[in-house]
C-alpha cells in the first residue's frame, strides 16, 4: 500500500487526476489493515501482556491516523480530530517506549539505550510536525525543518560502527530494539515531512490537484482553523463556492459543445 501511495505521488507530478485517490485510498487501506491487526491482537493469549497492550494501542491508533487521510480526501467531518487523536497517542506511546528503554538499559546497554531514546525523540517530533502540517497550524514550517534535521542526524547513526562486535550495525540494532511499526513510521513520516520542507524552500514541486480551484482548497484547509469565521460559516461559504464553481464548469462545457456543434 505504501508503494501504491508513492506511485500516486509520482503520478501526481505528472498531473494525473487519479493520483490523489491512489495516495489517500492506499492510506485508507493501510488503516483498515492496522484495524484488523489490532483486532487479531485481542484474541492472542501467548503474548506478553505489556507488549500486547503496546501493540494493540499502536495498531488501533494508527488505524485512526491513517483513516483520517481518507476522511480528508472525501472532505468528511472529523478528519482533523482523528489525525490529532491517532498521531498524538501513537507518538506519546513511542516516546514513552524510548524513555522506558533508556531507564531500563542505561547501565547495561548505555550507547544503545541513548540511540533508541534519540530515535524515539526524532519519531515524536516527526509526528508533531506532520500533524501541524496536516492541520495547517502556525509553526508547521519550523517544526518540519527541525524534525527533518533530527531525521538526518538519525540517518547518520545508521552508519556501520562497532558496538559489541566488528560486525555490528546501528540500523540493525535500532531495528532489533524498536517495537511494532516504529521503523516503518519513521520512514513514512520523515519522507513526507522532509518533502514539505523541500516544498517550503521551493526545491520540490507542490502537489497538483485539478479537482478544485486553489481558493476552494484554501477554504477547505482553513475550515476549522479560520479565526474570523466559525466552522459552520466556513462550510456554508464552501458549499456556495462549490455550487457556483460547478455551475460555471457545467455552463462552460455546454458552451464548448454548442461551439463544436456549430463547427
Amino acid at each position: 500500500m505504501l508503494a501504491i501511495s508513492l506511485l500516486g505521488l509520482f503520478s501526481n507530478f505528472a498531473q494525473n487526476g487519479d493520483s490523489w485517490f491512489m495516495m489517500y485510498g492506499s492510506y485508507g487501506a493501510i488503516g483498515i489493515i492496522f484495524l484488523v491487526e489490532a483486532l487479531v491482537l485481542l484474541f492472542k493469549t501467548e503474548e506478553n501482556k505489556t507488549q500486547k497492550a503496546f501493540l494493540f494501542i499502536e495498531h488501533f491508533f494508527l488505524f485512526i491516523m491513517f483513516i483520517a487521510f481518507y476522511f480528508k480526501f472525501n472532505n468528511w467531518l472529523g478528519a482533523h480530530i482523528l489525525m490529532v487523536l491517532g498521531a498524538g497517542i501513537v507518538s506519546a506511546v513511542y516516546l514513552m517506549y524510548g524513555i522506558s528503554f533508556l531507564v531500563k538499559y542505561k547501565k547495561t546497554k548505555r550507547v544503545i539505550s541513548i540511540l533508541i531514546m534519540f530515535f524515539s525523540i526524532t519519531l515524536f517530533f516527526n509526528f508533531i510536525a506532520f500533524v501541524f502540517r496536516f492541520q495547517f497550524w502556525s509553526g508547521a514550517k519550523s517544526l518540519c525543518l527541525f524534525a527533518t534535521i533530527l531525521s538526518l542526524i538519525t540517518l547518520l547513526f545508521f552508519r556501520k560502527r562497532n558496538f559489541d562486535s566488528p560486525n555490528s550495525n546501528r540500523f540493525n540494532i535500532i531495528l532489533k530494539n524498536t517495537q511494532g511499526k516504529m521503523m516503518m513510521l519513521f520512514v513514512f513520516l520523515s519522507f513526507w515531512v522532509g518533502y514539505s520542507v523541500l516544498v517550503d524552500f521551493g526545491i520540490a514541486p507542490k502537489l497538483y490537484s485539478n479537482n478544485r480551484p486553489p481558493l476552494l482548497n484554501k477554504m477547505l484547509e482553513e475550515r476549522f482553523t479560520n479565526k474570523t469565521h466559525s466552522p459552520e460559516e466556513m462550510q456554508k461559504m464552501i458549499d456556495t463556492y462549490s455550487d457556483n464553481y460547478e455551475n460555471f464548469i457545467y455552463n462552460r462545457q455546454q458552451a464548448e459543445k454548442e461551439e463544436n456543434g456549430e463547427k
